[in-house]
């Protein structure tokens, strides 16, 4: 596997690097996970992919490459589970002005959203 990366990787490389995420960026934004986080709707753990072989940051890449490309998300990234939070116990719990919900999406897409904010970070420094 170790010969295949370097040739994956140049594969991924060579294109319009604004529009192609890499896998050097993808291996870095793995480490910005924070870890023992679950997504609401397929059980996936970010410790799985934190703690993935390297070849699991070379099919990332060249699956939000392709995302970047053709400008389309699989339905699978967009989902999130709603989870109710009550802000106060004593006041009535029916009442909606007393709810808050958080949303728990899918691990890949957080990825996502750290790939393209340093990805659009980088370009306007740049």
């Amino acid at each position: 596997m170790k010969h295949i990366m370097p040739e994956v990787e140049n594969m991924v490389v060579s294109g319009c690097n604004s529009h192609l995420c890499n896998y050097s960026v993808v291996s870095n934004a793995l480490f910005k996970l924070k870890a023992r986080k679950a997504d609401g709707t397929h059980n996936l753990m970010s410790d799985a992919l934190i703690n993935s072989s390297p070849s699991m940051a070379v099919h990332i890449s060249l699956l939000f490459s392709a995302i970047l490309i053709h400008g389309v998300l699989p339905y699978y990234v967009l989902l999130a589970t709603l989870i109710p939070i009550f802000k106060s116990t004593k006041k009535c719990l029916n009442a909606i002005t007393n709810c808050q919900a958080i949303a728990l999406g899918i691990v890949l897409s957080k990825l996502l959203y750290i790939i393209i904010t340093y990805m659009y970070v980088t370009h306007v420094i740049q």
